[in-house]
């Protein structure tokens, strides 16, 4: 794991804006903050970088798009089981509830939040899972 400051996040989500928002707010907390904006281009940039902690919105391309990317994640070998913060709107617009499966076999992710997410709860989360 990267030192202290050093730590790099990838933010996957579709929303642009809040993308950024996120990424402000990370980057004036020392993390170097890498983005994409969908399932395909996450799993390329997440390949590439190698993060320390993952930030994955559920509804992209398709409502279930994060879904498959966290389960893409946690099938890589060796780099599959960094945090997965899965940050989503999905408890608003559906009846059904998810949470993390302990086991992480049915939903692979570290924590569940429901957006909007306030800006310290964020920080906090991203400390608390990358043990800052």
């Amino acid at each position: 794991m990267a030192e202290i400051g050093n730590h790099k996040i990838l933010i996957i989500d579709d929303d642009v804006d809040l993308v950024e928002a996120n990424k402000i707010v990370l980057e004036a907390n020392s993390y170097t903050v890498f983005t994409a904006h969908s399932g395909q281009e996450g799993m390329a940039k997440f390949k590439k970088v190698i993060p320390d902690l993952v930030i994955l919105d559920v509804s992209m391309e398709r409502r279930d798009e994060g879904f498959y990317v966290s389960q893409k994640i946690r099938s890589c070998p060796e780099i599959g089981q960094i945090p997965i913060i899965m940050i989503t709107a999905i408890h608003q617009s559906t009846k059904f509830r998810f949470s993390p499966d302990t086991d992480e076999n049915y939903l692979p992710v570290t924590e569940m939040v429901d957006k909007p997410v306030n800006p310290s709860t964020l920080v906090q989360l991203v400390d608390k899972w990358l043990k800052k």
